[in-house]
């Protein structure tokens, strides 16, 4: 399959886990009252990319878009702040806009390894699915790089599998090691489809991507 075999193009919509926030501190007295735009505190990047996830999931690109972009643009560094850009790209490519897109991806990798010492695995396995859609020698051995770091990082990313084993074809590398990660990838999807606990829009996605997959193991067999 040349995209990702989900519809999981968007980081962090299931509401992230809550950090712990220390009560603010009061302010200090003064003799003048506020003005009545200081009295609001303002938003974290963990509150706007709440309600960019909300505006998102109910069809809203370009509330969701406002709101990403106003917490990829607070200046202190959080984990929300770069899943504010990871979505913010994904919004982009919903537009069209796919430079625009595979900018804040790169971006959102460099701030997360650059700041916070990780790996954003959502904003790797999106810009190799932006790249390996785009075709092309040089982009589709990068996507497969990034495909490799995905499923390092968390080896259960069934469609990063297989993606990685369709990137592998397409850059010529050897068909055993597509073939490995083919079976890799619908072994872990097939493990998931069956798990009573997985959520109705994950086995929906697997079933949807099952007949693609064995189709890029068979094309390799028959090679």
């Amino acid at each position: 399959t040349r995209r990702a075999t989900t519809a999981t193009l968007v980081a962090a919509l299931v509401a992230p886990a809550l950090a712990l926030q220390r009560a603010p501190r009061p302010p200090r007295r003064s003799r003048r009252a506020p003005r009545a735009s200081a009295l609001a505190p303002r938003a974290s990047a963990q509150d706007l990319l709440g309600e960019g996830n909300a505006r998102y999931m109910n069809g809203d690109l370009d509330g969701a878009r406002t709101k990403y972009a106003e917490g990829a643009a607070i200046e202190a560094f959080t984990s929300e702040r770069v899943d504010c850009l990871v979505n913010l790209a994904s919004v982009e490519l919903d537009r069209g806009a796919e430079a625009e897109a595979e900018t804040l991806y790169r971006r959102a990798l460099a701030e997360a390894v650059e700041r916070g010492n990780f790996f954003h695995v959502d904003a790797a396995q999106n810009l190799a699915s932006l790249l390996q859609g785009q075709g092309g020698y040089e982009r589709t051995r990068e996507a497969s790089l990034l495909y490799r770091d995905v499923v390092r990082a968390d080896e259960d990313r069934w469609d990063a599998w297989c993606n990685l084993g369709a990137a592998l074809v397409d850059a010529g590398a050897p068909k055993l090691d597509a073939i490995k990660c083919f079976q890799r990838g619908i072994t872990r999807a097939e493990v998931l489809e069956s798990d009573d606990g997985a959520s109705p829009n994950l086995v929906r996605g697997i079933r949807a991507s099952l007949a693609d997959m064995y189709f890029g193991l068979g094309s390799c067999f028959a090679d």
